[in-house]
């Protein structure tokens, strides 16, 4: 009876473990949303709108302040999380939480030691939804520091992890970079790829995330051709998730290494290839024209939004686009109204995330004279 005791013990204990570490996609159990987590075919209509949001109130109180190079991730139940980027004071290391439903920003006050209980200030970092709940944070600079930190966000419990990964610097994680990109591959994995190194040198790496290992794993192109089976090495690029329920793709536009790219690129998970989309036309009328400093976000059903960055002349860019997964065509969104008024500025370093319900929600970046606070929803 005694080891019959002990053994259904262990056994308790064992199931608690699994289930402290374990994930689910967005939808499918573990608390998370029906609709939350993209939609996965989701039927909404696409009304190619932007709406304003949050003009009123206290910066810094009730939104957070003027800023770009900053991150932002959709978490699932509608929920979005921003951290750090750089404001008039500097950079920061400032999490706040967006609640698209209701069109509400809320600080989360973390207590404790930079580094320890959350990120340290940085800006150029990326961010992306891992699993239920959560979402994963990699890297960015500080000058003179660039990091190589793994940092998870659990939306129940409003904290930061810093993830334990033993092993060499480039060869069991990602070197230290920053203006790389990384976004949901699906089955809790995330994708990252390229960016500038500690040295500025450009990045053409491409790693997975796994997080119920908590490993990261260096895909292997040897033998391959850059710019045919992958990407060419770029920093200021854009991905995206094609699906965050039913897909394991990710998608890739354009970049900078001393020229701009216009180049489309899907990474599939299951792969653990690129393939390059052949997109024919004229770029700017057909496709977007090249560009950088740009941001991407899975929109809902099989769409991916594209808004703003820089052209190769430095020029400031305010053009909104949507990528058609299923047939690999992009489409420009002629949207008539002021700008400021009826669509977001001209800008970079912004950040785009998925909002839940086929929405899009833009916060911040560069208008080139000033920094921006607003709020902005794409639908």
């Amino acid at each position: 009876m005694k080891n019959k005791f002990v053994l259904l013990f262990i056994t308790v204990i064992l199931i608690r473990v699994l289930f402290i570490f374990s994930c689910t996609t967005p939808g499918s159990g573990g608390g998370g949303s029906s609709s939350g987590g993209g939609g996965g075919g989701e039927s909404k209509a696409f009304q190619h709108t932007w709406t304003e949001y949050n003009t009123s109130g206290t910066k810094g109180v009730d939104f957070p302040d003027d800023r770009f190079r900053h991150a932002m991730a959709y978490i699932d139940n509608n929920i979005i999380v921003l951290f750090g980027g750089l404001n008039s004071s500097g950079d920061n290391s400032e999490t706040w939480e967006y609640y698209t439903l209701t069109h509400t920003w809320i600080k989360i006050n973390i207590t404790g030691t930079p580094g320890v209980n959350f990120p340290e200030s940085r800006e150029k970092h990326k961010m992306a939804y891992i699993c239920d709940s959560k979402i994963i944070l990699f890297g960015g600079n500080n000058l003179p520091t660039t990091y190589s930190d793994t940092w998870v966000y659990d939306i129940t419990t409003h904290s930061w992890s810093k993830m334990n990964i033993v092993g060499t610097e480039g060869v069991n994680f990602p070197n230290a970079r920053h203006n790389h990109g990384m976004a949901y591959g699906g089955n809790n994995i995330a994708v990252l790829f390229g960016g500038y190194d500690n040295s500025m040198n450009l990045l053409n790496d491409t790693w997975e995330y796994n997080i119920e290992a908590n490993t990261w794993t260096k895909i292997d192109f040897t033998g391959k051709t850059e710019g045919i089976d992958f990407p060419e090495a770029r920093t200021s690029l854009a991905l995206a998730s094609a699906d965050y329920l039913e897909d394991t793709k990710i998608v890739l536009f354009g970049g900078y290494s001393g020229s701009t790219y216009s180049d489309t690129w899907v990474y599939d998970i299951t792969t653990h290839l690129w393939t390059k989309i052949n997109i024919t036309g004229i770029a700017g009328l057909d496709f977007p024209m090249g560009r950088y400093n740009h941001s991407l976000s899975y929109a809902g059903g099989d769409k991916i939004t594209l808004f703003g960055g820089n052209d190769g002349s430095l020029n400031l860019l305010n053009d909104t686009w949507e990528y058609n997964i299923t047939n690999n065509t992009w489409t420009k969104i002629n949207i008539t109204g002021i700008a400021g008024i009826n669509y977001p500025d001209e800008r970079n370093q912004l950040a785009l995330a998925y909002g839940g319900n086929s929405n899009v929600i833009l916060f911040g970046g560069n208008l080139g004279t000033s920094f921006s606070s607003e709020t902005w929803v794409y639908r």
